[in-house]
């Protein structure tokens, strides 16, 4: 009964107060990455799930898309952001 019922509850609970308290932070994240990696600053990725089932897991980008004159990405150290 603890798996089912209260543990999803208290899950639940648990992830809005922490949405909440870390909203102002994830804003400003959201900002500048958004002016910092000129665009879209996360990064959506599809992986397999429980029973293959396959979900988006999107998190924050950490390096931008910036090519060399040829089309080929530059080096990962010169796209990571600080």
């Amino acid at each position: 009964m603890y798996a089912k019922y209260i543990k999803r509850c208290l899950d639940f609970i648990l992830s809005v107060c922490g949405l909440i308290v870390l909203s102002p932070i994830l804003v400003v994240l959201t900002i500048l990455g958004s002016i910092f990696m000129y665009g879209n600053p996360f990064f959506i990725q599809e992986r397999p799930g429980k029973d293959e089932k396959i979900f988006k897991l999107i998190k924050f980008r950490t390096m931008d898309n910036r090519m060399d004159a040829h089309g080929n990405l530059l080096p990962d150290e010169v796209r990571l952001s600080k």
